[in-house]
């Protein structure tokens, strides 16, 4: 799937799994999922779809920023995180960052896109803000289901070498584009919510 499928997916996921109760943590959420459906293809700058993997990176590095300042002003529980857990919160955003730099280094669709990829991602998440892992795990899972049905395999089990595809659409094709649309659906159902309540 294209870049903006996984990342409209993402939002989209988190929004389902965690039921944000204001708009400031719907705001926040949706930055967790983005976070999430994109991070994965930071692995493509090694693959033939150079462009998708510029935009990816540029997202995931996008969203981590706002998700920690999104977290530090939205979130009055989150700066007395800082004060009583620093070290768990410097080391989880640290292994974000280390793992979206090492993933120049992970060819497409192997380490990135498996199962101890998106755990380890999750555990940073978790060190960071234990409340929006759920949101970040959802959005990661939605990259590699959504990837799943293309015709490249994943190595989910990595590093063991089976791969796994359903063979079913092309990455850009009208399924990517039915995707995209339902899923930027959701989240534009879900913001006009919040809005309309005045939550």
């Amino acid at each position: 799937m294209t870049g903006k499928t996984h990342l409209a997916a993402g939002m989209a996921a988190a929004l389902c799994v965690s039921a944000p109760n204001t708009l400031g943590r719907c705001v926040l959420i949706m930055t967790c999922g983005a976070l999430g459906g994109v991070f994965a293809d930071t692995d493509a700058l090694k693959s033939d779809r150079r462009r998708d993997a510029i935009f990816a990176r540029a997202c995931s590095l996008a969203a981590l920023a706002a998700f920690l300042v999104f977290a530090l002003y939205l979130e009055t529980d989150f700066a007395a995180r800082l004060d009583s857990a620093r070290p768990r919160v410097l080391t989880g955003a640290a292994g974000l960052v280390l793992l979206w730099l090492a993933g120049t280094y992970f060819r497409h669709r192997g380490f990135m896109h498996s199962l101890p990829g998106m755990a380890l991602f999750t555990l940073c998440a978790h060190l960071v803000y234990p409340p929006v892992t759920s949101a970040c795990l959802a959005g990661y899972a939605s990259h590699l289901l959504l990837d799943l049905f293309n015709k490249k395999g994943l190595r989910l089990l990595w590093p063991l070498s089976p791969t796994f595809c359903l063979t079913l659409c092309r990455a850009d094709g009208a399924a990517d584009k039915l995707l995209f649309l339902f899923s930027l659906a959701i989240v534009a159902l879900q913001a006009c919510g919040f809005l309309l309540s005045g939550a």
